[in-house]
């Protein structure tokens, strides 16, 4: 029973590393860490907020851009309007990175170290199941006396 009750546990244990590898994140429910799920994807959300900016700013960019070559409107107007929405670009793209930085941070897993929690818990399923067998031989033999 000792052996059947840590081959499960070494079988939750191999199904979690093969999920974080699957994934590539080491959180993927509020089960493994309720705390950094709600902060990576806070951080997500916060990334994907900021790309939406840049796409809003690049649209702002080019429209100044296009009305300095047409000669619509006052040109140093249009050229500061151009340089603020490029620099809003810029400021908006390096923090939507920095937001998926972070994320990653929180939400990433360390392909390494479920490479080896892998391959601990497949060494223990294995010798779990060689144990079991054992086991098994061993009162299937004194079952056979009786006999």
């Amino acid at each position: 029973m000792t052996v059947d009750r840590q081959l499960n546990i070494s079988k939750a244990g191999l199904s979690q590393a093969i999920t974080r590898l699957t994934t590539g994140r080491r959180v993927n429910s509020a089960y493994d860490d309720a705390s950094a799920l709600a902060a990576g994807n806070t951080a997500q959300a916060s990334s994907r907020s900021s790309a939406a900016q840049v796409t809003g700013d690049q649209a702002a960019y080019f429209t100044a851009m296009a009305n300095l070559a047409t000669y619509t409107g006052n040109p140093d107007t249009e050229a500061a309007a151009a340089s603020t929405a490029l620099y809003n670009t810029q400021l908006h793209g390096i923090t939507s990175e920095n937001q998926l930085g972070v994320s990653d941070a929180y939400l990433g897993a360390d392909i390494g170290a479920e490479m080896a929690n892998m391959t601990k818990y497949q060494i223990l399923m294995q010798s779990g199941t060689s144990a079991l067998s054992a086991a098994n031989q061993a009162t299937q033999s004194i079952l056979a006396l009786f006999r």
